[in-house]
């Protein structure tokens, strides 16, 4: 194969990975829409856990918390974690058991919880993280097919 193929190839590769991101986009705008009309409440951290996942080389940690809150004056607990990153023990150390931390529950079932968005790490609005990974694919996809029609020319 020739470099112009090659290139075409994986430009084409990277402009499939840029459509998926558009339908993330959409699941975590649907996601984050439902959450935000969830009531709040104000939980204590009972434990928490920083873990490390293996991811790549380096590996990815996400923080574990198990929260008492109530609702209706019901005692209720559950868990929820952060997701992936790399600093997540100085956030774990600002807040150790005891610590409040303030929630969303779905009014349907209120052992279902999220971190009200921007509290934990990661638990914020994810779309424009979203947008940025489409740009990263769609950039250099453009770049190497329009590269590889004009090597081919």
């Amino acid at each position: 194969m020739t470099l112009a193929g090659w290139l075409r190839l994986i430009g084409f590769f990277l402009g499939v990975c840029a459509l998926v991101a558009p339908v993330k986009t959409g699941v975590n705008t649907y996601q984050e829409n439902v959450h935000a009309k969830w009531p709040s409440a104000v939980a204590t951290i009972t434990q928490q856990t920083v873990r490390k996942i293996p991811a790549g080389s380096h590996g990815e940690w996400y923080i574990e918390s198990l929260l008492r809150y109530s609702v209706d004056g019901e005692e209720l607990t559950s868990s929820t974690h952060s997701g992936g990153g790399a600093f997540w023990e100085e956030w774990a150390s600002r807040h150790p058991s005891g610590t409040s931390l303030p929630i969303r529950y779905d009014p349907q079932h209120h052992n279902t919880i999220v971190p009200d968005a921007g509290d934990m790490p990661e638990s914020g609005p994810q779309v424009s993280d979203d947008l940025k990974t489409m740009l990263i694919f769609l950039l250099p996809s453009i770049a190497l097919v329009t590269t590889s029609r004009v090597l081919r020319a």
